[in-house]
């Protein structure tokens, strides 16, 4: 997000937000993976869930944002 903050454009900053939505949904991948790997457990994995939806929704609001001329 830092580094798309430097682009000229919003178009080009809100490329670095889709960028980091990847990256959420590459760490719930990699969450479910400790979850099977017994490194959490149920509970720890819901409260990390509902944080990085939290966050998903804050950054689709951001680029949404970013996109509104």
């Amino acid at each position: 997000i830092v580094e798309g903050s430097s682009r000229k454009s919003r178009k080009d900053f809100a490329h670095f937000i889709d960028i980091s939505i990847g990256s959420l949904f590459e760490t719930k991948a990699i969450l479910k993976l400790f979850l099977k790997l017994k490194y959490l457990n149920e509970t720890e994995l819901n409260e990390l869930f509902k944080q990085i939806d939290l966050l998903f929704y804050k950054l689709l609001s951001f680029k949404k944002y970013l996109l509104k001329e």
